[in-house]
């Protein structure tokens, strides 16, 4: 089905992309430091209007938040192991994490906490 082609390792390899990595949420601050040095600051010209795209949550509500840590553990391996795509992200992932790739290393910025 459709759900397969969310993440396919093939439409990675282009000879003008290089694809970089960095761990997720918790590398969020570290990463926006570093692209803060890379990318050149726009004026937004225009009055930002926030339009609602998703409905509210309440994670108090979502079984998922209720279960305990193994469960959540036991959740991520069997999408590592029983989903195409997800089998092949978590790889993508786990492989790039270790290379060079990852922007977050320890060495190539000071990641503030």
């Amino acid at each position: 089905g459709d759900e397969n082609r969310r993440f396919d390792i093939a439409q990675l390899r282009h000879p003008n992309i290089a694809l970089k990595c960095f761990r997720s949420p918790s590398g969020m601050d570290a990463y926006l430091a570093y692209m803060g040095e890379r990318l050149q600051r726009r004026e937004m010209t225009d009055t930002y209007v926030h339009r609602d795209s998703n409905v509210a949550r309440n994670r108090t509500g979502e079984c998922l938040w209720r279960q305990d840590y193994n469960y959540n553990l036991r959740l991520v391996e069997y999408l590592r192991q029983n989903t195409v795509y997800m089998t092949q992200y978590f790889k993508f992932c786990s492989k790039c994490l270790k290379s060079d790739d990852n922007l977050l290393q320890r060495g190539k910025i000071i990641v503030k906490e």
